[in-house]
């Protein structure tokens, strides 16, 4: 699935909420920063974000404001909820942006729920 933040942000379907990030996924995205331009880290961070997301229609994308992600995860065809973790470069001010849906059930819950995203170990 190809999903461009830019896209997200300006579609009525979604409704989001930006964060900053919870410091243990901070340092997991500092970690697949680093890493680059190996992509292996970030796609294995999109990989343990995306197991976190309830739902069988979710996505994870780890991504610059503008330009094409590092990487992405996803299951389902169609997300009702996608977790955008934009990385800072001067490593001052990452943010988490989450979309859900409009008009899903649990819609504010969602957004609750998904407030600073923690990793488990």
């Amino acid at each position: 699935m190809a999903l461009s933040v830019s896209s997200l942000l300006s579609s009525e379907a979604y409704e989001h909420r930006t964060c900053g990030m919870h410091r243990d996924l901070l340092a997991e995205v500092r970690v697949a920063m680093k890493a680059l331009p190996d992509t292996e880290k970030a796609q294995e961070l999109c990989q343990k974000v995306l197991g976190m997301l309830p739902g069988s229609n979710a996505a994870v994308l780890l991504s610059p404001a503008m330009g094409k992600p590092f990487a992405e995860a996803s299951r389902g065809n169609d997300p009702t909820l996608i977790v955008w973790l934009l990385p800072d470069p001067a490593d001052v001010d990452s943010k988490q942006t989450t979309f859900v849906k409009t008009g899903i059930e649990n819609f504010e819950e969602t957004f609750q729920a998904m407030y600073k995203l923690c990793p488990k170990p």
